[in-house]
């Protein structure tokens, strides 16, 4: 999938569960400026640190 896609799709899940970007960083345990990278689709997240974004965003 590209990375721009998934960037897009977390922010959107994260503004519409009223969660900052640096509340779901420090819950997914990474940077909120890698965080915001991923979101920006200029780095892809790990396998691991995608299924945490998934698990704290309530998405699958």
């Amino acid at each position: 999938m590209d990375e721009n896609l998934i960037g897009l799709r977390i922010k959107k899940h994260r503004l519409i569960e009223g969660i900052t970007l640096k509340e779901l960083a420090s819950r997914c345990n990474v940077t909120s400026s890698l965080l915001s990278q991923i979101e920006k689709g200029k780095a892809s997240p790990s396998l691991s640190t995608l299924r945490k974004i998934a698990v704290e965003l309530q998405t699958t």
